[in-house]
């Protein structure tokens, strides 16, 4: 119960740190860059110097998400070594980079997956830095880097995708979560259920990674189910989406066996987020 109510607890932060809105962009980035890097194993260099007063605070967010995306892109992909982030507020612009000694990656290439439905995290940071005022430039240096000549596209080897199956009572909530989902290249929905037994049979037959469960649902609510699977389906793990703010019900999910808990009203980016953190939690 521990390791799960301290798992929920690192992704809340992930979505939004407390540490961003109570100290600043400064200490947010210091506190993230430094446990990231810790978990990955990688070398880090981090100057943020000082940028005397506080940014506003939608800009401290998209500075913040905008680090936060492109870590996990380094992490996940780069095959890097070490990471350097910097951040700069002077002359009335601020400037943010993140750099890594990776294998680099086809830039167009990825932004023409994107855009035909892959994985959203390019142009999600587009319109993040764009809706701030800003300008995002992305380089490679594959090319400069005889280490990096020898390049393999990230998106083009065959990837393991994270199987995931949707319980929810309302057709049109599951209908608008398999269509999200599936914008995501590495993200495949093998299922859907309007109640908890029947999640519990295609659990059974599907075996998916990861099941999206509502905490109210007829006969067999989610809590229960996510009890049950808990049980009998270890291998399964279960994400309750509900519109319950009242920490009670994520109290009592996660006490069930539930690996986490996302609001309904969750952005894109905190869904995809919050399923890869989970299926990354599977036993074995």
């Amino acid at each position: 119960m521990d390791d799960a109510i301290q798992r929920m607890r690192d992704l809340a932060l992930d979505l939004r740190p407390a540490i961003l809105d109570d100290l600043g962009l400064e200490a947010a980035l210091r506190w993230y860059v430094a446990r990231e890097a810790g978990r990955a194993g990688l070398a880090f260099r981090l100057d943020v110097g000082s940028i005397g007063t506080r940014l506003a605070p939608a800009l401290e967010t998209a500075c913040f998400r905008l680090v936060q995306e492109a870590l996990t892109n380094v992490v996940r992909h780069g095959q890097a070594e070490a990471v350097e982030v910097k951040l700069d507020a002077s002359e009335g612009e601020v400037r943010v980079s993140i750099s890594d000694d990776g294998k680099g990656f086809d830039v167009r290439a990825a932004r023409r997956r994107a855009t035909a439905g892959g994985s959203q995290g390019l142009l999600i940071m587009e319109e993040r830095v764009s809706l701030a005022g800003g300008k995002l430039e992305i380089r490679s240096g594959r090319e400069a880097d005889h280490r990096r000549r020898a390049h393999s596209d990230p998106g083009s080897a065959a990837m393991t995708k994270l199987r995931i199956l949707l319980a929810d009572d309302h057709k049109l909530v599951r209908a608008g979560l398999r269509v999200l989902l599936e914008r995501i290249a590495d993200l495949e929905v093998v299922g859907e259920s309007a109640d908890g037994q029947d999640a519990l049979r295609q659990i059974a037959e599907l075996r998916p990674d990861v099941a999206l469960v509502d905490v109210s649902m007829p006969g067999l609510n989610g809590i229960e189910t996510a009890a049950r699977v808990a049980r009998e389906h270890p291998a399964t793990r279960v994400l309750i989406v509900s519109m319950h703010l009242d920490e009670e019900y994520v109290h009592r999910a996660l006490s069930a066996g539930a690996a986490g808990y996302l609001l309904k009203t969750s952005e894109l980016q905190e869904l995809e987020i919050a399923v890869r953190a989970v299926g990354r939690a599977r036993p074995g």
